[in-house]
Protein backbone atom coordinates (compact mmCIF):
# COMPACT_ATOMS: atom_id res chain seq x y z
CA UNK A 1 0.00 0.00 0.00
CA UNK A 2 1.26 3.51 -0.61
CA UNK A 3 2.51 5.69 2.21
CA UNK A 4 1.36 9.22 3.58
CA UNK A 5 2.64 11.83 5.76
CA UNK A 6 1.42 14.78 7.12
CA UNK A 7 4.34 17.37 8.27
CA UNK A 8 4.41 20.18 10.34
CA UNK A 9 6.26 23.07 8.68
CA UNK A 10 7.21 25.80 10.97
CA UNK A 11 8.67 28.57 9.45
CA UNK A 12 8.74 30.42 13.11
CA UNK A 13 7.00 29.17 16.30
CA UNK A 14 4.13 31.14 15.26
CA UNK A 15 3.95 30.90 11.31
CA UNK A 16 3.43 27.33 10.41
CA UNK A 17 0.98 24.99 8.05
CA UNK A 18 0.74 21.39 7.10
CA UNK A 19 2.00 19.46 4.54
CA UNK A 20 0.36 16.47 3.10
CA UNK A 21 1.96 14.53 1.32
CA UNK A 22 1.10 10.97 -0.68
CA UNK A 23 3.16 8.14 -2.33
CA UNK A 24 2.71 7.87 -5.86
CA UNK A 25 5.96 5.50 -7.35
CA UNK A 26 8.89 7.43 -6.63
CA UNK A 27 7.67 11.27 -5.42
CA UNK A 28 4.86 12.27 -3.19
CA UNK A 29 2.44 14.66 -4.26
CA UNK A 30 2.34 17.22 -1.92
CA UNK A 31 -0.51 19.48 -0.73
CA UNK A 32 0.23 23.05 1.73
CA UNK A 33 -2.72 22.88 3.91
CA UNK A 34 -3.68 25.50 6.69
CA UNK A 35 -5.16 22.57 8.94
CA UNK A 36 -4.32 19.19 9.43
CA UNK A 37 -6.25 16.28 7.75
CA UNK A 38 -7.41 14.86 11.42
CA UNK A 39 -8.68 18.57 11.73
CA UNK A 40 -12.06 17.68 10.89
CA UNK A 41 -13.40 20.94 12.23
CA UNK A 42 -11.33 23.14 10.10
CA UNK A 43 -12.54 20.83 6.94
CA UNK A 44 -13.58 21.58 4.38
CA UNK A 45 -10.84 23.71 3.55
CA UNK A 46 -8.76 25.24 0.46
CA UNK A 47 -5.45 23.67 -0.11
CA UNK A 48 -2.40 24.56 -2.52
CA UNK A 49 -0.78 21.82 -4.59
CA UNK A 50 3.40 22.35 -4.44
CA UNK A 51 6.23 20.78 -5.92
CA UNK A 52 6.38 17.34 -5.48
CA UNK A 53 8.66 15.94 -2.61
CA UNK A 54 11.14 12.65 -2.18
CA UNK A 55 9.85 9.39 -0.64
CA UNK A 56 12.91 10.45 1.80
CA UNK A 57 10.23 13.14 3.23
CA UNK A 58 8.37 10.38 4.11
CA UNK A 59 10.11 9.75 7.85
CA UNK A 60 12.02 13.25 7.62
CA UNK A 61 12.03 15.61 10.00
CA UNK A 62 14.22 18.62 10.66
CA UNK A 63 15.91 21.97 8.87
CA UNK A 64 14.76 22.57 5.88
CA UNK A 65 17.02 23.74 3.52
CA UNK A 66 17.23 27.40 2.32
CA UNK A 67 16.00 28.92 5.55
CA UNK A 68 12.71 27.44 4.97
CA UNK A 69 12.27 26.49 8.52
CA UNK A 70 12.20 23.11 10.34
CA UNK A 71 9.65 20.25 10.13
CA UNK A 72 8.29 17.53 12.58
CA UNK A 73 6.11 14.82 11.14
CA UNK A 74 2.28 15.39 12.75
CA UNK A 75 0.55 11.96 11.08
CA UNK A 76 1.75 9.47 9.14
CA UNK A 77 0.40 5.58 7.85
CA UNK A 78 -0.68 4.03 4.76
CA UNK A 79 -3.42 5.59 2.40
CA UNK A 80 -5.26 3.55 -0.67
CA UNK A 81 -6.82 5.68 -3.89
CA UNK A 82 -10.40 5.79 -4.40
CA UNK A 83 -10.53 7.62 -7.16
CA UNK A 84 -8.46 6.95 -9.88
CA UNK A 85 -8.39 3.81 -8.65
CA UNK A 86 -4.32 3.85 -8.96
CA UNK A 87 -2.23 7.31 -9.83
CA UNK A 88 0.98 5.81 -11.74
CA UNK A 89 3.18 8.74 -10.48
CA UNK A 90 2.80 12.26 -9.37
CA UNK A 91 2.89 13.98 -12.60
CA UNK A 92 -0.46 11.86 -13.51
CA UNK A 93 -2.17 13.94 -10.43
CA UNK A 94 -1.66 17.41 -11.61
CA UNK A 95 -4.00 16.28 -14.60
CA UNK A 96 -6.76 15.15 -12.58
CA UNK A 97 -9.51 17.16 -10.90
CA UNK A 98 -10.20 14.73 -8.28
CA UNK A 99 -8.71 12.73 -6.05
CA UNK A 100 -10.70 10.41 -3.56
CA UNK A 101 -7.67 8.97 -1.02
CA UNK A 102 -8.63 6.91 2.28
CA UNK A 103 -6.00 7.52 5.34
CA UNK A 104 -5.28 4.81 7.17
CA UNK A 105 -3.02 6.57 10.13
CA UNK A 106 -2.35 7.54 13.20
CA UNK A 107 -4.84 10.71 13.60
CA UNK A 108 -6.46 10.91 9.85
CA UNK A 109 -9.20 7.98 9.22
CA UNK A 110 -11.17 8.05 6.70
CA UNK A 111 -12.22 8.93 3.25
CA UNK A 112 -10.88 12.66 1.73
CA UNK A 113 -11.85 14.40 -1.49
CA UNK A 114 -9.61 16.77 -3.48
CA UNK A 115 -11.42 18.68 -5.63
CA UNK A 116 -9.44 21.18 -7.70
CA UNK A 117 -10.77 24.13 -7.16
CA UNK A 118 -10.29 26.72 -10.65
CA UNK A 119 -11.52 29.78 -9.80
CA UNK A 120 -8.76 30.16 -7.17
CA UNK A 121 -6.02 29.00 -9.74
CA UNK A 122 -4.39 25.99 -10.88
CA UNK A 123 -2.70 24.60 -7.61
CA UNK A 124 -5.91 25.41 -5.41
CA UNK A 125 -8.24 22.21 -4.47
CA UNK A 126 -10.76 21.76 -1.98
CA UNK A 127 -9.96 19.24 0.92
CA UNK A 128 -12.58 17.67 2.69
CA UNK A 129 -14.04 14.54 4.75
CA UNK A 130 -16.51 11.84 3.31
CA UNK A 131 -19.16 13.44 5.94
CA UNK A 132 -17.99 17.54 5.02
CA UNK A 133 -18.71 17.21 1.35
Amino acid sequence: MPRFVVQQHFRSNEDYHFDLMLEAADALIAFSCGAAPDDVKQLPCLVRQIQDHRVEYLSYQGEISGGRGWCEIHDRGTFEWVEPETVADAADASLLDRLVVRLDGRKARGTYRLTRETTSGADYWRMSTATTD
